[in-house]
C-alpha cells in the first residue's frame, strides 16, 4: 500500500472539496494507502487562508489521521503562520522532503 503524498497546489475549492477531502478520507476508511499525507503549496495555502469552511474540513481530515504539512515559504509569504498553526497544520520546508519523497519507490505522488 505504501504512502499518498497528495501535493496541493491549486486555488481552487470545488477540487478542495470534491476531490482532496474526498479521495483522501476514502483512501483511509478503505484502506487503499497505509499514509495520506497533503502537501500544501502554492495556491492551496492562500485558499485555505481565505475559507473558513476548508478550514474546518482540513482539521476534520487531520483528526481522520490524514498528515497535513504546508511549506514554510509559501506560509510566510502569504503571513498564514499563526492561523495555520492554530489549525494544527505542521509548517516546514518542504523543498528537499518532497524531492525524497519523489525518490522513494515506497511513496506516490499526486500533484493536484
Amino acid at each position: 500500500m505504501g504512502t499518498l503524498n497528495l501535493l496541493w497546489t491549486t486555488d481552487s475549492p470545488d477540487t478542495a472539496m470534491l476531490m482532496i477531502r474526498e479521495y483522501t478520507t476514502q483512501s483511509l476508511a478503505y484502506k487503499w494507502w497505509e499514509h495520506v499525507r497533503i502537501i500544501l503549496w502554492g495556491g492551496s495555502v492562500r485558499l485555505i487562508k481565505d475559507n473558513k469552511y476548508i478550514q474546518v474540513s482540513l482539521m476534520q481530515m487531520a483528526h481522520l489521521g490524514i498528515e497535513i504539512v504546508a511549506d514554510k515559504n509559501c506560509v510566510d509569504s502569504l503571513d498564514a503562520a499563526e492561523l495555520f498553526e492554530s489549525l494544527e497544520i505542521e509548517i516546514r520546508y518542504m523543498g528537499k522532503e518532497l524531492t525524497d519523497i519523489i525518490n522513494d519507490d515506497t511513496q506516490k505522488v499526486i500533484t493536484i
